[in-house]
């Protein structure tokens, strides 16, 4: 790198060396040859990173196959940026090791590095004595500064903008038309059918149209009467709107809570909203009578008029299901 300041005799005054032509070339130059070395292409080659789990700079999740914090963002911007297949290793070692007698780590993250275990270590301190087991990239931070976010340093925004462009065209698909058979039952407010059931209103009815305009789908809703989710039997396929997609009957949930239980029949979307538990008490131990006029007292008649969205504990009734979803039974009296 040309750096520094030379005299100039016309203004009589130190100028940037960089504002004189000729070294002006020799910096542009110098400039390509570290470009070039930066923007190596590994060509999706695996890089292991081990590591322990460290609140805010190096977080695990999605079965730890993925990370997030200062320094798990940090990895996988680099990864993108350098074509390299990021494989975190989670580990419960929670130091680095130090250095013995022969020269050699072999304890802490810096023997598993040693021993040729890993290829790389998300985050460490730079030590003369730890260059026997590690290379050092050029320090991130150094003590006594203050943190910043990684976006507020301009190398790194420029890298986030296009990476996010490239998430983002990822995200914009055309599906060119195809068929997306969604199916549910009539759930007031949430998703509701008319037009002898050939179209949907409510919540998540007229969230699948906005996403059949946006992705380019055709979006065809499928009626069910039978209100049951789905359990998995004992061979293997499930019941219920969770079978009529496993058995390619429909292609979607229109509406689904997340369970792990049917992660192996089901793919997620983002979610759309959490729900959040209140316990709401009340002094009336009546659970719920049907009166004439076809409204309900006590418990269900609070449920009715939505004063509440779920009782904490009922048995299995038939005669409530026109009024009430039922989960699974937490127990069975004999």
């Amino acid at each position: 790198m040309v750096n520094g300041i030379i005299w100039n005799k016309m203004k009589n005054i130190f100028v940037p060396i960089s504002s004189i032509p000729a070294y002006a070339m020799v910096q542009q130059e110098r400039f390509k040859q570290n470009r070039a070395l930066e923007n190596h292409n590994f060509q999706l080659q695996n890089l292991t990173l081990t590591s322990f789990q460290e609140p805010s700079f190096f977080e695990f999740y999605d079965n730890d196959k993925k990370v997030k914090g200062l320094c798990g963002e940090l990895w996988t911007l680099l990864s993108e940026s350098l074509n390299f297949t990021l494989q975190p290793v989670r580990t419960n070692v929670h130091n680095m090791g130090i250095l013995e007698k022969n020269n050699t780590y072999a304890q802490g993250l810096l023997g598993i590095l040693f021993r040729n275990e890993t290829i790389a270590i998300p985050k460490i301190e730079a030590y003369t004595t730890r260059l026997l087991a590690a290379d050092f990239t050029m320090p991130l931070w150094m003590n006594r500064q203050e943190f910043v976010q990684l976006s507020s340093i301009p190398q790194f925004t420029a890298l986030q903008k296009e990476n996010l462009a490239k998430r983002r065209a990822i995200k914009i698909r055309d599906m060119k038309n195809e068929i997306v058979r969604a199916v549910y039952y009539e759930e007031k407010n949430m998703i509701m059918f008319y037009d002898n059931d050939t179209k949907v209103d409510g919540i998540c009815g007229n969230l699948w149209y906005l996403l059949a305009d946006y992705l380019n789908f055709t979006f065809i809703p499928m009626k069910t009467t039978n209100r049951d989710f789905g359990e998995k039997l004992n061979n293997g396929s499930y019941t219920g709107v969770i079978g009529m997609v496993t058995r390619n009957e429909a292609q979607a949930i229109m509406r689904s809570g997340y369970f792990i239980s049917s992660m192996d029949a089901l793919d997620y979307t983002m979610v759309l909203w959490k729900s959040q538990f209140i316990p709401m008490k009340t002094t009336n131990r009546n659970f719920g009578e049907r009166l004439k006029n076809g409204n309900y007292t006590g418990i269900i008649g609070m449920l009715m008029r939505n004063e509440a969205q779920a009782i904490m504990r009922t048995g299995y009734f038939i005669n409530r299901m026109d009024l009430l979803d039922y989960t699974v039974p937490l127990w069975i009296s004999e």
